[in-house]
């Protein structure tokens, strides 16, 4: 049975037991289908790890990798057995995410996917890669029976994934990050470079409501990445005969407050012209997680396959 197909038979009872206070403590699966174990993988700046092995959940979150997901990934094997430990059985099998497919730059992304399977390789382990804005669908478009679109909105990129029926139509990538909100804000702000906009990014309230001018270039700068990003999604949704009503959901590690309401805004602004009607738009339940949770879906819906 294809992943899609097992998807669809088991990620409602999986994502139920996965609530974000139920990830610090033992979950209680109460759905006989759901196998025994799964891991999974996020590689970046902050790297986080998922290991379900029978009724135990544990996260790990470590930031600065060395050689991290944006650097040389092919040196973090000794981080990587670290933070995922031993493997219960030979081989056996981690869900990683990586990027979507990149739009208006160049990244290899078989390649890196490659490498990183490559390192899990050697630590044990049998990694799958997973598109990071699909596995935010797996994780949180449960309710729309993963019809929607999830978007990553990471430091470095801005992604999407157009997903029907658990299966990806349409995925981008972009480099319309919050550092690049970050460069484009300090262009306007004198005396100030990306890392101080950077901080002051971090410390915000809310994008929704930025309180000094140097906030105000900040949401001005990610009203500018949206619109930009608007455009690339519109075209590759089009491209792909994306239609309809779609819920939109956002995540992304160091995900600010009122981003879901600055997307929002941005998405359905005048000379916007995507190829579908925007539902609701929110933020995941848990942001900084949403994409690794969404790979352990993956990955015990991969084990539910094998059994």
């Amino acid at each position: 049975m294809k992943l899609a197909r097992t998807i669809a038979l088991t990620i409602v009872a999986v994502a139920t037991t996965l609530t974000p206070l139920e990830l610090a403590r033992p979950a209680e699966p109460d759905d006989e289908r759901l196998p025994g174990r799964g891991v999974a993988l996020e590689s970046g700046e902050i790297v986080s790890a998922i290991r379900k092995r029978d009724e135990s959940v544990v996260v790990s979150n470590v930031s600065t990798a060395p050689g991290d997901a944006y650097g040389n990934p092919g040196g973090a094997g000794p981080f990587y057995s670290k933070i995922l430990g031993r493997p219960l059985v030979h081989r056996e099998v981690v869900y990683f995410t990586v990027p979507a497919r990149p739009v208006g730059y160049d990244l290899d992304v078989a390649r890196f996917s490659k490498v990183i399977g490559r390192v899990l390789r050697s630590t044990g382990f049998d990694g799958k890669p997973i598109s990071t804005p699909f596995a935010i669908v797996l994780a949180e478009l449960d309710e729309t029976d993963f019809d929607g679109v999830a978007v990553h909105w990471s430091e470095h990129r801005l992604e999407a994934c157009v997903s029907t029926e658990a299966k990806p139509l349409a995925e981008l990538s972009t480099q319309l990050g919050w550092r690049w909100v970050d460069w484009q804000a300090a262009k306007s702000l004198e005396g100030r470079d990306a890392d101080d906009v950077a901080k002051i990014r971090r410390d915000m309230k809310s994008l929704a409501a930025p309180e000094t001018d140097a906030q105000r270039a900040i949401v001005a700068a990610a009203r500018e990445a949206i619109a930009a990003f608007a455009g690339v999604l519109a075209a590759e949704a089009g491209a792909a005969g994306a239609s309809g009503k779609l819920d939109v959901v956002v995540a992304g590690k160091r995900l600010p407050a009122g981003a879901a309401e600055v997307l929002a805004d941005g998405l359905g602004a005048d000379g916007v012209d995507l190829p579908f009607a925007i539902g609701s738009v929110k933020a995941a339940d848990d942001p900084g997680l949403a994409s690794v949770r969404g790979a352990l879906i993956a990955a015990l819906a991969d084990g539910d396959e094998d059994r």
